[in-house]
């Protein structure tokens, strides 16, 4: 079920962070390409924005900060329990917005339209980790997209013209089969995002396909 080899021991004693980790839902490669096209005519808008890789874009269930190697196979386990307990379901990826006010965003997003079966996945998650002792944030889950975090105002205007023009546009659906545990490390050309553990969520339904959601 890993998918990067735990280093033993005497290289990564339990004492070192495992860099910084997250739980999230990777996208299909029809959603990708065309958040990618929006990404596109967004950047274009020449703002001073830290925009996320189209590699990278995920919606995040939990984020977990620093945690140690020795924690790795608990939350693993944790996940896996967390996962098998959902049928897989679909999501509605649609519409650009930000955090913040309108004529002053602070983070660009794309957004995921509501979904009981995610709130309940997301749910079982942030239970399941909090149980290991750990700390997630406690504030109301908004499950979104991230595609960019404002640096400035630079070419603030100029973003908001942009995001108008895009804001109302249809991604796709996400197929949530499993839930992953990532690890985040910064490198000098970004951040590069690698899988962990995978957890399958349940079994599809006797018909063979995932619930929809809205």
């Amino acid at each position: 079920m890993y998918d990067v080899k735990i280093p033993p021991q005497s290289a990564a004693p339990s004492a070192e962070a495992f860099a910084r980790a997250f739980v999230a839902i990777a996208m299909g490669k029809d959603v990708r390409a065309r958040l990618t096209e929006a990404l596109g005519s967004l950047q274009r808008a020449g703002a001073h924005v830290a925009w996320v890789a189209p590699t990278n874009i995920h919606l995040s269930l939990a984020f977990l900060g620093n945690v140690t190697w020795d924690m790795v196979p608990l939350i693993g386990a944790a996940l896996d329990e967390a996962a098998a307990a959902c049928a897989p379901f679909s999501l509605a990826v649609a519409e650009v917005g930000s955090f913040g006010s309108a004529r002053s965003p602070r983070v660009i997003w794309a957004g995921v339209r509501e979904s009981p079966a995610l709130r309940e996945l997301q749910g079982r998650v942030a239970r399941g980790i909090m149980a290991l002792g750990l700390t997630i944030e406690e504030r109301e889950y908004r499950p979104h997209l991230t595609l960019g975090r404002v640096r400035s105002s630079r070419g603030r205007d100029e973003l908001v013209h942009a995001m108008a023009a895009v804001a109302g546009q249809e991604f796709g659906r996400i197929e949530v089969r499993e839930v992953l545990l990532m690890k985040s490390r910064m490198l000098p050309a970004g951040a590069e995002h690698s899988v962990v553990h995978r957890a399958p969520c349940a079994t599809a339904d006797a018909a063979g396909s995932p619930r929809g959601g809205p």
